[in-house]
């Protein structure tokens, strides 16, 4: 009956990781100068918005929101920009770039565990 038990709660931790992980919160870039787009990322757990769309060739600021300190969500990779930024413990950080091509290119965690998608038109 014990066994029983530890596979439920697996299951439900599964599917609610597999959850988070696939759902997709969108957002378009703005809120920034006419010369910039801004948006900020909620770091908890998750990225939330996960998919961010933003316009080629106009320079870009994400703000890092870290809500935490896991050691999963320490750093932010941009391997498509090669982009590595530290994020502070329960504080923000601005990664800046400027999209130079249209696309789809993901960042995530050092883990991979944490995933993000930037469409880029």
């Amino acid at each position: 009956m014990q066994i029983l038990g530890i596979i439920l709660i697996a299951a439900v931790i599964a599917l609610l990781l597999l959850y988070f992980k696939w759902s997709k919160k969108e957002v378009m870039a703005g809120k920034g100068s006419k010369e910039n787009q801004e948006v900020t990322v909620v770091v908890s757990g998750s990225y939330s918005p996960n998919l961010i769309r933003a316009k080629v060739g106009k320079p870009l600021t994400i703000i890092f929101d870290r809500k935490e300190d896991s050691e999963c969500s320490k750093k932010v990779i941009f391997s498509d920009f090669g982009i590595i930024e530290e994020l502070s413990d329960f504080g923000k950080t601005e990664v800046r770039f400027t999209p130079d091509k249209k696309g789809e290119f993901t960042f995530n965690c050092e883990m991979g565990m944490y995933q993000g998608k930037i469409i880029v038109e």
